[in-house]
């Protein structure tokens, strides 16, 4: 029997992570009050971002939100549950935040009377020279 021997070298990369980051869909949410409304918040990341909600007015989150698998969602919506909603994910290499709006409109079942709203979200934003900006009506 005749034994060769060698030398291997196996290099392996170090895992890369990659900074987080969220996105709320839809970003703007009329809805009639009474009515169901769901905000979903998907994150990207490594490692996998944990999914933090803050919002509601005053930053208070109403206690009939349900918040599972990054979904906020309310049954039945109410007019003191309009405004704005973050989603923030985080992980070890920072955290990256996403806003979204629920507007609620107060029903009204004749519809007489009623006079059109515009409302355009977001109502302020800073950019820079050649970034995009999305608004939404």
């Amino acid at each position: 029997f005749a034994m060769d021997e060698s030398t291997a070298s196996l290099y392996v990369p170090a895992a890369e992570g990659a900074q987080p980051v969220a996105t709320i869909t839809p970003s703007v949410l009329n809805v009639q009050q009474g009515q169901r409304a769901e905000l979903r918040c998907t994150v990207t990341g490594n490692p996998t971002p944990a999914v933090e909600w803050i919002g509601g007015p005053g930053n208070r989150m109403s206690p009939r939100a349900v918040i599972r698998n990054g979904i906020l969602t309310f049954s039945s919506v109410d007019s003191s549950d309009e405004g704005e909603y973050i989603c923030k994910a985080l992980n070890t290499h920072g955290e990256h935040t996403a806003r979204a709006f629920i507007y609620v409109q107060k029903s009204n079942p004749s519809g007489l009377g009623s006079v059109p709203q515009v409302q355009v979200s977001p109502q302020s934003a800073e950019v820079h020279e050649g970034d995009s900006l999305r608004l939404y009506c």
